[in-house]
């Protein structure tokens, strides 16, 4: 009796190891598919998206903004190869010699205004100062929010009294709106009543939470987990840590937002231009109430959703020629906005 019980545990217990075995290979074999079909198969590096600035010598903390340029860095963009250059303002210099005098233009957005993945001298602030021969000042910041470049806008204002402020946002912009961190901290704006009130200010210097990050930093090696928890538990495998969404009033912020930075600009004598930047989505849904909001109340602007979709038309290598790798425009966008841009400031300037 007793000889049988051990040849049952011997038989469940070479179950399990057979099970076991069959599992890890099936595993391995899926990794390995994996990675072959990514193209990394000896690659060691974490799959998980990385913090944009975590690391990067480029930005450093804020407690107005939540992070900002370092002043005065020459080095390589995020891609490696871009070329990336601040001022002694944080602002990003286009290398340009500009003959004119007259008071500069003010750019400030996302990473599509910084100018990611391109040089200098690539940026659309860059091409419109080459185009307009006068001082284009890029105070993008990548990672940003509408509401973190209207605060980072008012401080530039004061700073350098442009006579024109440029505010860019792309759809993700008006989301990023409504998070009280983006891998870190960052302020925010509530609706008050019928206008807005700050939150999260001065921010915090702390690392937001996160749910097992050992779990997440362990998996973050394994391409076969990036593919099925991308598709089961995809919040908390991109975004655990990285993400918190404090309210889903973005569009009515930003808005409100467009109103602030109005009412600033006019108090310096500067016009104010918002530029509507498609990304490589082309979506303009979470952009559109505030597109009505400056048709209705004659902000100036620049909507260039129907522009790019009627460019791009029919041509099944659009990706190629307008979008880096990282999805930031290339050279040939930028300089095609910079063109845009360049003929609202001459009608606001009147000139034809």
């Amino acid at each position: 009796m007793a000889r049988r019980q051990l040849s049952k545990r011997k038989k469940l217990l070479f179950a399990c190891v057979a099970l076991m075995l069959v599992a890890f290979v099936g595993l391995l074999i899926g990794e390995v598919a994996v990675r072959v079909s990514r193209g990394k198969l000896f690659s060691t590096e974490s799959v998980l998206r990385r913090n944009e600035r975590a690391g990067n010598p480029v930005f450093k903390f804020s407690e107005d903004f939540g992070w900002e340029p370092v002043a005065s860095v020459a080095r390589p963009g995020k891609d490696g190869k871009s070329r990336v250059t601040t001022d002694e303002h944080g602002l990003r210099v286009s290398g340009h010699a500009v003959s004119g005098d007259a008071r500069p233009i003010l750019a400030v957005g996302d990473s599509f205004t910084w100018g990611d993945e391109v040089d200098d001298d690539e940026t659309w602030p860059a091409y419109l100062e080459s185009i307009l021969n006068r001082r284009v000042l890029n105070g993008g910041v990548a990672g940003y929010g509408v509401d973190q470049a209207v605060l980072r806008a008012e401080h530039l204002i004061d700073e350098h009294q442009p006579s024109i402020v440029i505010l860019s946002m792309i759809e993700n912009d008006v989301r990023r709106c409504e998070l009280k961190y983006r891998y870190d901290w960052k302020p925010y704006f509530m609706i008050s009543g019928d206008g807005l009130k700050l939150e999260g200010h001065p921010v915090p210097k702390a690392k937001p939470p996160t749910r097992l990050p050992w779990l997440r930093e362990a998996l973050g090696y394994s391409h076969l987990a990036d593919v099925v928890l991308s598709k089961v538990a995809w919040r908390w495998w991109w975004f655990d840590g990285a993400e918190h969404e404090v309210h889903m009033d973005g569009p009515k912020v930003v808005a409100l937002l467009v109103d602030r930075l109005r009412a600033k600009a006019k108090a310096a004598d500067a016009e104010l231009i918002v530029l509507f930047q498609p990304s490589h989505t082309l979506t303009d849904e979470p952009l559109r109430v505030a597109i009505e909001h400056c048709e209705t109340n004659d902000v100036p602007m620049v909507n260039l959703f129907p522009l790019f979709k009627a460019q791009i038309k029919d041509d099944p290598d659009w990706k190629a020629k307008w979008l880096r790798p990282r999805k930031h425009m290339t050279p040939r966008g930028n300089k095609w906005i910079a063109e845009h841009l360049a003929e609202k400031v001459n009608e606001l300037d009147g000139k034809p």
